[in-house]
């Protein structure tokens, strides 16, 4: 085996050497909560995963921080710790890159603040709390992420030919109260929104994950979890088929589809157009609902002057519920161009991670798995 090692290294000039340091820095998901949504067993279609790992592997230093004192002084340069002082988040620390990490919550309505045995101390939500964080952070706009569910539920279960009899109550037309706000998550959305005005909030939504059970050698040979194997948690574009085809080839590398036949069954799911076409149904559905709590804002500041009926196509007077299939926004009025351009962008994301603990081998999961999660310390 050729020696892999570049003797000249230590000779370069110091700036070219901090290039290469910053060039092996990872791009990751930095998590405020785990993500146990995706992998918690519930349903009999779910990959099962023990995601404890993984969270607490993501939340330290990347490698080139332990390399040399050059190589960690380009770490410390390019992050730094967060920790939890305030009791917003499950994971009380995480390392923290605010020119290349996008901050990402796993909270979805259905858990609610009881699943993770916490309770914000001044009641306050975690989408607001979330994006407050980004905003301390001074990230970019585009830099933040949350599961589909937060915003309206995305189910995978027709995709997959499995029944769900929760299936049955969900609306195949998303519905609203005429002023009252039953999602917290979408009126918190729209408050940040209007409370730092100046650009428009793109936010990554999660519609599905994998988990590869693979050592974490093979990870950092395969290059796609940050070029050292640090960056263990990734997002692609639903749309993005070349690279998820990447990921799909390390399983079959490995051979995982014999031994996790769900991660075969997920990858063809999420290759396939129905995929693709219930993505852009669910965007669809998302904005309305995003569009209808911006006009529940509007109706309750009581703006003078503006019909607020003449918003929708036919005009919408008061009622106890407002039904999508009935209502569209009237895009021909300059309100809603106007509230068109400030709404939230929304983009489409997979997550895949790498997990090294063999989750489908008997016995490999921790006895109170599916007790909950508790805080983690990094």
């Amino acid at each position: 085996m050729a020696n892999e090692t570049f003797h000249c290294f230590p000779q370069l000039p110091p700036e070219l050497r901090r290039m290469i340091w910053e060039h092996c820095l990872p791009y990751r998901v930095a998590q405020v909560d785990p993500c146990d949504v995706f992998f918690d067993g519930r349903k009999p279609e779910q990959q099962i995963c023990d995601v404890e790992s993984v969270t607490i592997e993501n939340t330290r230093q990347p490698v080139i921080a332990f390399v040399s004192t050059e190589s960690r002084q380009v770490a410390l340069e390019q992050g730094c710790w967060l920790r939890d002082e305030n009791n917003w988040n499950v994971i009380k620390s995480f390392w923290f890159q605010r020119r290349r990490d996008v901050l990402h919550l796993n909270w979805t309505p259905e858990r609610g603040d009881y699943w993770y045995r916490f309770e914000h101390d001044d009641g306050s939500s975690w989408v607001y709390m979330f994006l407050y964080q980004a905003h301390e952070l001074k990230l970019p706009t585009k830099e933040r992420s949350m599961v589909a569910d937060a915003i309206y539920r995305f189910n995978l279960n027709t995709l997959r030919d499995s029944y769900d009899e929760w299936d049955d109550f969900i609306p195949k037309s998303p519905i609203t109260k005429y002023r009252e706000h039953e999602s917290f998550a979408l009126s918190e959305i729209i408050n940040h929104t209007a409370y730092w005005p100046g650009y428009q909030l793109s936010i990554d939504v999660i519609m599905a994950a994998i988990s590869l059970h693979i050592t974490k050698e093979s990870a950092v040979k395969s290059g796609i979890f940050g070029l050292l194997g640090d960056a263990p948690i990734q997002l692609i574009d639903v749309g993005d088929e070349v690279r998820l085809r990447k990921y799909e080839a390390i399983c079959k590398e490995h051979m995982l589809y014999d031994k996790e036949p769900k991660v075969q069954k997920m990858f063809e799911v999420l290759l396939s157009p129905r995929f693709q076409e219930a993505v852009q149904v669910w965007k669809r559905k998302a904005e309305w609902l995003l569009f209808s709590t911006m006009w529940k804002h509007a109706l309750s500041d009581n703006i003078v002057g503006l019909d607020m009926a003449s918003l929708w196509v036919p005009p919408l007077y008061e009622r106890d519920w407002v039904r999508m299939r009935d209502y569209s926004p009237n895009e021909s009025h300059p309100w809603v161009k106007q509230a068109k351009e400030k709404m939230p962008i929304l983009r489409p994301h997979i997550m895949v991670h790498y997990c090294t603990n063999e989750c489908y081998i008997e016995g490999r999961l921790r006895e109170d798995f599916k007790a909950g999660w508790w805080r983690f310390e990094a």
